[in-house]
This record gives C-alpha cells, structure tokens and sequence, in this order.
C-alpha cells in the first residue's frame, strides 16, 4: 500500500511535484549551504532579453522604465527591485577596478581638493600636533574612519530621503518611493 503524502502548507493531498490546492512544492527542501550557492549563482547567472532591453532604455531613454512602469506595462523590463539589485551587484564588482571612491572622502581630497581645503588642513595640523602623532599616522586613521562613516551614511540617507519626500509630497497623493 502506497502512503499519500500531504502538503505541509493546507494538507492536501499530492498527487503531483506541487499541491494542486495551493501550488506548495511538493518535494524536499534541501537546506544546505551548497543548494544556497546554486540557487543564488542560477538567480545572478541566468540572463534574458528583459536585462539587456532594461539597460538599452537606461541608457538612450531615459525616463521610459519609469514611464512603462507607471502605465502598467511590466513584462518587457526588468521589476525595479531586480534593477535596484543587479545595478548595486555590478557597481559594488566593478567600482574596486576604478580610480573613483564614491562614498569616501579621503584627507587628500579634504585639503586639497575642496573649497574649504585651507581650513581642512589647518584643522588638521592641530589635530596631528595635538595628538602627538605623525601626518602618516592620521591620515590612515582618517581615511579607515571616513571610509566606515561613508558607507553608513549611505544606508541611513535612504530612509532620510523616503521621510523628506513624504513631507514634501505626501499629501499629493503621488507616488514618491
């Protein structure tokens, strides 16, 4: 005598790989750090005509996602939190290559490359002075410090960002995410 197997989410019966009452997978979830790996390198890996058309339009029209998008018409582009993710995944592959340090401000830059450099860099003589170390010393510590603070500000600016467009848009009725 076979033994019916039920589905774990409403306990149906499988007759099929998924419930026929509410499409659960019928099979054994495998939890391993390896089936992790391959389901995220299928997710990154497989490619379709939607994230080449989606760039095409990025790059010569811009505005005509955001457009698609708010007419309804989705299948032929990317969804905008798949874009989101693959934009930050190739930015965070390809910005080490780069001479471009977008969320760092290096003491180099602070007194030398900002219109506030002269003051930067008497701050900076009297900081080295007062604390008794060398130029080299601070300059480290400053870029490491300013390196961490930098990459924290960037996820604290998003919420910021949400808040003031609320404030100044909530009561349009627009949508402003």
């Amino acid at each position: 005598m076979s033994q019916v197997s039920r589905c774990v989410a409403c306990g149906a019966d499988l007759s099929s790989p998924y419930c026929p009452e509410c499409g659960e997978a019928a099979g054994h979830h495998d939890y391993s750090l390896k089936h992790f790996a391959e389901e995220a390198l299928e997710t990154f890996a497989h490619l379709d005509g939607r994230l080449f058309s989606t760039f095409r339009s990025l790059v010569t029209r811009p505005g005509l996602l955001a457009s698609h998008f708010l007419a309804g018409r989705r299948k032929s582009q990317m969804g905008s939190v798949q874009l989101f993710v693959v934009c930050n995944v190739i930015y965070f592959l390809v910005q080490p290559f780069t001479v471009f340090s977008t969320f760092t401000s290096t003491l180099e830059i602070q007194t030398t490359m900002r219109p506030w450099h002269r003051m930067a860099s008497a701050m900076i003589a009297s900081r080295v002075a007062a604390r008794q170390v060398t130029l080299a010393e601070y300059t480290r510590a400053f870029n490491e410090t300013a390196h961490l603070q930098g990459t924290s500000l960037v996820i604290l600016m998003v919420p910021l960002f949400a808040l003031g467009a609320l404030v100044l848009y909530g009561r349009t009725r627009r949508f402003y995410a």
